[in-house]
């Protein structure tokens, strides 16, 4: 488990919100097309009806949970039992999972999967076992797995995340959303 000093986390913290508000404002003067959005880091919810959850290999950990870009899936010891506390700034580096139309019963392993509507946005969330599931925006590459261990505090919510290991033997896909909407994929501890 990797921590971070407090000196280093604020420094990352900071550098990490000036990016997100320098991407805002770019964002905000974008053209006025209302195309389909992505990710440019390649970390956070996959969108359309292809998304499907999967597993990947990491250096660092072994087989984990991940989406299709292979961006590793999280979950923090705070949010056990459904609840959901990673909101508003915490939204800029955590990703939810978020389930689109495919059912708890077609993600990875079938069994301690589910979902959980998000209060900020209606949403439905795939949890493991009762715990949210999220990606990191500091993974910049498939296998990356910079959030295991991480420590974070927003709104005065302090979080401690850990990638989600795929048990041995477990799927490597699940069937993809049959209609529209992000995410659809998830993962397990």
């Amino acid at each position: 488990m990797s921590t971070r000093s407090s000196g280093t986390r604020t420094r990352l913290v900071a550098a990490l919100a000036f990016a997100a508000a320098a991407g805002l404002a770019v964002a905000a003067c974008g053209s006025g097309s209302s195309g389909g959005s992505g990710s440019a880091s390649g970390a956070g919810p996959a969108s359309g009806p292809g998304a499907v959850v999967t597993t990947h290999d990491t250096s660092a950990l072994g087989q984990v949970y991940a989406d299709t870009a292979g961006n590793t899936a999280y979950a923090a010891d705070q949010e056990a039992g459904g609840q959901i506390s990673c909101t508003a700034g915490c939204l800029l580096f955590w990703h939810p999972v978020l389930a689109g139309s495919t059912s708890a019963a077609g993600l990875p392993g079938g069994a301690g999967f589910g979902t959980v509507k998000r209060p900020d946005s209606g949403q439905q969330q795939v949890t493991l076992k009762g715990r949210p599931l999220y990606t990191f925006t500091e993974d910049k590459k498939p296998g990356d797995t910079a959030g295991e261990g991480f420590k974070d505090t927003f709104a005065g919510h302090a979080f401690t995340w850990h990638a989600l290991r795929a048990a041995p033997g477990a799927a490597t896909s699940a069937p993809a959303p049959t209609s529209g909407g992000t995410g659809g994929y998830g993962a397990g501890y």
